[in-house]
């Protein structure tokens, strides 16, 4: 298992992370400053409005429903993708169910489940459990949460050499020893992940999942009208 930090303030990340999580939308937007804060981490970005860049839509008071929730997720699921929904322990029933309620399987979506114990601990069911919450932060003033993830979630798996032809993809060894793959997935994103052969244990990194083929005419809101 790996440990995740996220935090509404990316000063309270601690700088050694290798995982963290930040909001790209909404009041505390800490995305951009976590990745620029922590270099060694693999950044997850939030959307708490349910816009398609997200890799996980925050379900809680204030921000999404577990309806809306469930939208963003079937929309993501439709182009490809594979949705996570972050909610309490309390409304994860909620969710699910609003997730069936689209058509989804509950197995349709990676759940990152809060279940403040003060103990690290992973919830069956579930590929993150946010253990702590309010944690002083690295900064003085400044606080964040940390979750107890599977290990895999939420690094992407690459494209075999065969899923990679299948899906238009290109497969480049680049002279500084690492493994490129990209193009446009069928999904219509443009996307590219960089491997270092060098180090085969290093996660693969998924660049670019935020850019859309604007061509194929998709509403860039999955909850607009």
């Amino acid at each position: 298992m790996s440990t995740m930090f996220d935090a509404a303030n990316a000063a309270a990340i601690p700088t050694s992370a290798t995982l963290a999580a930040g909001y790209i939308d909404g009041h505390y937007q800490s995305y951009p400053e976590i990745v620029a804060r922590c270099p060694k981490a693999f950044v997850v970005p939030i959307t708490t409005t349910g816009v398609p860049v997200g890799r996980v839509c925050d379900v809680e008071s204030g921000n999404l429903t577990p309806v809306h929730g469930a939208s963003w997720a079937l929309w993501q699921v439709q182009r490809g993708r594979r949705p996570t929904i972050y909610c309490s322990m309390a409304s994860w029933t909620a969710c699910t169910l609003a997730v069936g309620a689209v058509g989804l399987r509950a197995t349709d979506v990676d759940w990152w489940i809060a279940h403040w114990t003060g103990t690290p601990h992973l919830l069956a069911g579930s590929v993150a459990t946010q253990w702590a919450g309010n944690v002083p932060g690295a900064t003085p003033g400044t606080l964040y949460d940390e979750s107890e993830t599977n290990g895999v979630w939420p690094y992407p798996i690459p494209p075999t050499p065969e899923e990679a032809t299948r899906m238009g993809l290109a497969v480049i060894e680049t002279g500084d020893g690492k493994l490129h793959v990209y193009g446009v997935t069928t999904g219509g994103d443009l996307a590219e992940w960089v491997n270092d052969t060098r180090n085969p244990k290093d996660p693969w990194s998924y660049y670019n999942q935020s850019v859309y083929a604007r061509a194929a005419g998709e509403n860039p809101d999955p909850l607009a009208p």
